[in-house]
């Protein structure tokens, strides 16, 4: 019998279906990437719980069982508090639905806790993915209402293991929960042959919120007219800054503005990248430094670097927070082409031994297989 493997992140369903321009991020991809390997091995069955956004009760892409939950249907979308109530409960039943072997959640949510005390009853195993260092460092906590923060809680305290993306976020999780967290590379999809990058581009690939400080990417387009930018911005909720930054690029002649490109197109970008650029305030492990350092295109970021990925393993240039300095990391990169070579190569061959998408799926499938062997062994003690 195969491995009935539940994953549980609401807003997965727009990475399988690109045609929906729905929102998205690097949790999203990751779990895009994970339950399509795993749906490849005839030893696991998989189910990706989601939420409503006007799809089919059930659809299965790539082999990957997509599963809506309610939250309330037509009543929901005109009356906020009871969407909210409706999908509390939407979400339990769902989890009971699946009846699956294990249960695996991502990013910091009141999901958190919903499916840890449903594992808890039906004594199923729970597993939580910290999606980036704010799941673990209180940023949730701080920012959002009470019932979200104490579910999270609850589940943070009890999910077994807790995926960590970095050893800041081990480091994390010992410090405030005394946990110890199991280290899981991201997982990257690899072009199918190495090539040094040939682009001519300095790249900003992310979503416009404003802890991606887009408006420092448009600063250093402003400060360096010889060179190309190109930003690939997605939608995030905030609205106003959305449209403060997309208003603001289309009045940089050098920068090319691109808007929503789904997961599945956006590796032409990346190909024509000399340079990725990160503006970040925090991250956990982008997608978009993997998906350039496995084209061979360095990293220029300002705070971000996780696992020591630009430093310790050469892949790229940490400027920190002065602008000038990012300028200069930039500057550098481009002229010093003994440096650009040696980062260029040193990248490509980090993300080959570290992140390749089937290396690290079959530590997952790992994880998976000695978590039913421990609930069988326990069973029968």
């Amino acid at each position: 019998m195969p491995i009935k493997i539940a994953i549980v992140l609401l807003k997965a369903y727009a990475v399988f279906r690109p045609d929906r321009r729905l929102e998205f991020g690097g949790a999203e991809t990751q779990m895009y990437l994970l339950s399509r390997e795993l749906a490849r091995d005839s030893n696991f069955e998989v189910t990706l719980i989601c939420r409503d956004d006007g799809q089919d009760a059930e659809e299965i892409i790539d082999g990957v069982r997509l599963l809506k939950i309610d939250q309330g249907g037509a009543w929901g979308k005109r009356h906020r508090l009871w969407k909210r109530v409706a999908s509390v409960r939407g979400l339990y039943r769902a989890a009971r639905a699946v009846d699956a072997d294990i249960y695996l959640q991502s990013c910091a949510g009141i999901e958190t806790g919903i499916i840890a005390y449903y594992c808890r009853r039906a004594g199923k195993p729970c597993i939580f993915r910290a999606a980036s260092n704010a799941n673990l460092d209180g940023t949730f906590e701080r920012t959002h209402p009470l019932p979200y923060r104490w579910s999270f809680r609850y589940g943070l305290r009890r999910c077994d293991p807790i995926i960590c993306q970095n050893e800041t976020q081990i480091d994390l999780l010992k410090a405030r929960l005394g946990r110890d967290g199991l280290l899981l590379p991201s997982l990257c999809q690899r072009p199918e042959t190495d090539h040094r990058p040939e682009g001519d581009v300095v790249l900003w690939v992310s979503r416009l919120i404003p802890m991606k400080r887009a408006e420092i990417f448009l600063r250093l387009a402003r400060a360096m007219p010889e060179r190309r930018f190109v930003m690939v911005a997605s939608r995030g909720p905030n609205a106003d800054y959305f449209d403060h930054i997309t208003t603001e690029a289309e009045t940089i002649q050098n920068l090319d503005l691109v808007r929503n490109v789904p997961y599945q197109e956006i590796n032409r970008y990346f190909d024509q990248a000399r340079i990725l650029v990160n503006t970040s305030e925090y991250e956990g492990f982008p997608n978009i430094f993997l998906q350039a350092m496995s084209r061979g295109t360095p990293v220029v970021s300002m705070v971000v670097n996780p696992n020591g990925i630009l430093t310790e393993q050469d892949g790229g240039v940490l400027t920190g927070e002065e602008e000038p300095a990012l300028r200069d990391g930039v500057q550098r990169l481009w002229d010093d082409e003994n440096l650009y070579a040696r980062k260029s190569k040193a990248a490509s061959a980090y993300v080959a031994q570290h992140h390749d998408v089937n290396t690290v799926t079959e530590r997952y499938k790992e994880l998976f297989r000695t978590l039913i062997e421990t609930k069988t062994t326990d069973s029968h003690s």
